[in-house]
């Protein structure tokens, strides 16, 4: 048994009887993961992938150690708006793979499982479920959630709104793309800047949320640069090139609807 596999074992038994505890166990390994990052970083990922790699982990250990600051979301939710509210997003998904890999999701699957949710729904959500129920996750200072890419999401968020009595914000996004479609999801965004006001009891700025966006903007051009220099050969994803190209659309896709949305935010 491997010293990740150990470790794993420590944080799932005590998770049951003391889930403060264990949760400080486990911040306590992924701050020495973030320190490892810093470092002694995995040469054979570019030096884009390393800072990437040190950004997600100190998200997700904001979300663990703040909750106070954090806001659990969805994929897909656009973060601008929260960032610009002072609030850390972190996704269902994101917390999961790094639960997961802490070699510790067994004891959350299995709590998922008792409290009625089948083998059959979508593993990321399962394991979020078992850790939240179990107490390992904190309950953040809310959550916004939307209906696109998976059907979990009006399992998993909608039940932890109820369960621990959480503020909670849902983005209904319309299959069809066009410009009602648009004007009804920028409707729902200003109503998303009111209850994020409400809720942290700070003013968004438009100046705030400006910013956010360009820089989301420019980070989405960025990405789109890359994936030009990268799509003949990728030395570092085992993934198949079907599978990246896939992913990528879809990614692509979704921005440019999330950039009309937003658009449309600040015109009307």
């Amino acid at each position: 048994m491997d010293i990740i596999q150990k470790f794993g074992n420590a944080v799932s038994s005590m998770s049951l009887e003391d889930p403060g505890k264990a949760r400080r166990l486990l911040l306590t390994g992924y701050r020495l993961q973030e320190k490892r990052l810093l470092f002694f970083s995995d040469k054979k990922l570019p030096k884009s992938g390393q800072y990437v790699a040190r950004i997600v982990m100190k998200n997700i250990i904001q979300a663990l150690s703040k909750p106070e600051n954090s806001a659990m979301v969805s994929i897909f939710v656009p973060g601008e708006l929260l960032t610009a509210a002072g609030l850390t997003p972190y996704s269902v998904e994101a917390m999961s793979c790094f639960i997961a890999g802490t070699r510790c999701e067994q004891t959350f699957l299995r709590k998922t499982e008792e409290e009625g949710f089948p083998e059959t729904m979508c593993s990321y959500h399962r394991v979020f479920l078992g850790a939240a129920l179990s107490g390992l996750v904190p309950k953040p200072k809310c959550m916004i959630y939307t209906n696109l890419a998976c059907d979990s999401n009006m399992m998993t968020f909608p039940y932890l709104k109820q369960k621990n009595m959480l503020p909670g914000f849902f983005i209904d996004v319309p299959y069809d793309k066009n410009e009602d479609s648009v004007k009804y999801v920028a409707d729902q965004l200003r109503e998303l800047k009111a209850f994020l006001e409400d809720v942290t009891g700070k003013k968004i700025s438009e100046e705030a949320v400006r910013q956010a966006v360009n820089n989301s903007n420019q980070a989405a051009a960025y990405y789109h640069e890359q994936l030009a220099l990268r799509k003949e050969h990728d030395p570092v994803t085992s993934l198949p090139m079907s599978c990246t190209r896939f992913s990528c659309a879809t990614s692509w896709r979704v921005r440019r609807r999330q950039s009309s949305t937003r658009n449309c935010f600040w015109k009307m």
